[in-house]
């Protein structure tokens, strides 16, 4: 009887002590030992895993209680799932490093797994527990799983420069419950498995003007599985030339803590929202009376990205004294009559269809010397004939005002002497009184500006 009660009382000691050290996971009880080792920087919150030659192979973030979590070097020990803690809550996978201090999840307020600590997860990162060092479902599972009993673990206050893989991102969850799924565990009833991350692209410009600054780099937003920004992580393929009218596609995608990924495609036109340019032109531009000039001669028309428009440019032309333009069919016009010419060029950008109007004044001026009109064909005359050198003789200028009083006649003799023969009303009644060669020119002035010309016509007289 006694041996049986002996016998019982060792059978429930070993189920207690089986009840406190948990089950081992069967991979990591016949895994073969990695060699690995494990550094917690106490101070950045990250564990860094290395193999056997010494190179760093995994990061986690985790929250270590600060001054509570003991420096040192230790050796992994058991392995629990559901381990209780304080409080009393619950890890989903614990390792022990020394005495209290664990390997564990994030804590849950009851066995269930959407009852984990959200305000506890969002914590990840900074010094938040007790003394045991806090990880992502997913982060302690690996622990649990591939970590073998005896492995090193090295518990140090150092810097950012002693983490050599850096400190990974961690998924912030809503905290408008207190209880909620860990966004990395594996199980397939995880709602988060089928979350993907956000790209928000409504605030990008979908069409630029030319020359102008995009903003399809920077104005991109994007979340992550739990509605964190992660707009910084956002990788861009394409560009967009703003020097080059077209449309361009733009795709964007974004990875998130959890290893979700999400892409989205826009497109971003590049376009001319401005009139063309027309330059060249001289306002006010000067020309003779007559002169045949090519209005688009120094013409330079163009979009805001070089196309050349001289050549659809329309010219039209208002006269002087005019109130209508008159369109020309070619871009040589004759100035037939002085005054002020009004010149317009018209264009439109066939980009966008506005309309680019220039106006030009053009000043046309008779300086030039008048016209002598008249028959001067060489004339024969007997001595002592009368004629009247005026007769059909009339000047204007070239815009047709009549200068003929303006006329001077000068008689060359055939003794060489010259002699200036008064012109009355219109008339020069003029004796040949010598026989031989006479030469009598005509010289008419235009009276704006003094300029002369001169005709000579000749009279032969024979005795």
């Amino acid at each position: 009887m006694r041996s049986i009660k002996r016998f019982l009382s060792i059978i429930m000691m070993m189920v207690m002590v089986l009840g406190l050290v948990g089950v081992m996971p069967e991979s990591a009880m016949t895994a073969e030992a990695a060699g690995y080792k494990i550094r917690i920087n106490r101070a950045t919150n990250v564990v860094t895993i290395y193999n056997s030659s010494g190179k760093a192979v995994k990061a986690m973030t985790c929250s270590t209680g600060g001054s509570n979590t003991p420096l040192g070097n230790y050796s992994a020990g058991q392995k629990y799932r559901w381990q209780v803690l304080d409080g009393p809550c619950y890890g989903q996978y614990c390792t022990r490093i020394t005495g209290h201090v664990l390997f564990h999840s994030v804590w849950y307020y009851s066995y269930d797994l959407d009852s984990q600590s959200t305000v506890q997860y969002n914590k990840l990162g900074t010094a938040a527990s007790h003394g045991c060092v806090r990880l992502t479902v997913a982060d302690a599972k690996w622990i649990y799983d591939n970590i073998s009993s005896g492995t090193p673990i090295t518990i140090f206050s150092g810097t950012a420069d002693d983490d050599p893989l850096g400190k990974p991102k961690t998924i912030k969850v809503s905290e408008a419950t207190r209880g909620g799924w860990d966004p990395t565990d594996p199980n397939p009833a995880n709602p988060y498995k089928a979350l993907r991350p956000k790209i928000d692209t409504k605030n990008i410009q979908t069409e630029v003007a030319y020359g102008k600054k995009s903003n399809y780099k920077t104005a991109v937003l994007a979340y992550d599985s739990g509605g964190g920004d992660i707009s910084d992580d956002v990788k861009v393929k394409g560009k967009v030339n703003t020097k080059k009218l077209g449309t361009y596609k733009i795709t964007y995608s974004v990875t998130d803590a959890l290893g979700h990924q999400s892409k989205k495609s826009v497109k971003v036109k590049v376009v001319d929202k401005s009139k063309a340019k027309i330059t060249g032109y001289k306002s006010p531009l000067e020309l003779e009376i007559g002169t045949k000039y090519n209005l688009k001669k120094d013409l330079t028309v163009q979009t805001v990205d070089g196309t050349n428009l001289r050549k659809s440019t329309q010219v039209y032309v208002k006269l002087p004294g005019k109130t209508k333009y008159k369109k020309l069919s070619s871009s040589s016009y004759t100035f037939e009559e002085a005054g002020d010419y009004i010149v317009k060029y018209k264009v439109k950008n066939p980009h966008n269809s506005k309309i680019t109007v220039r106006r030009m004044r053009v000043e046309v001026t008779d300086s030039g010397a008048p016209v002598i009109s008249g028959d001067f064909e060489e004339a024969e005359y007997d001595i002592d004939d009368n004629d009247d050198l005026m007769f059909d003789i009339s000047a204007a200028t070239h815009e047709g005002e009549d200068v003929t009083s303006s006329i001077v006649i000068t008689v060359t003799l055939p003794d060489g002497t010259t002699e200036t023969p008064a012109i009355t009303d219109g008339s020069c009644d003029y004796t040949f009184t010598q026989g031989g060669e006479y030469k009598v020119t005509y010289t008419a002035t235009n009276p704006d500006t003094e300029v002369s010309a001169s005709v000579t016509k000749v009279y032969v007289v024979y005795e």
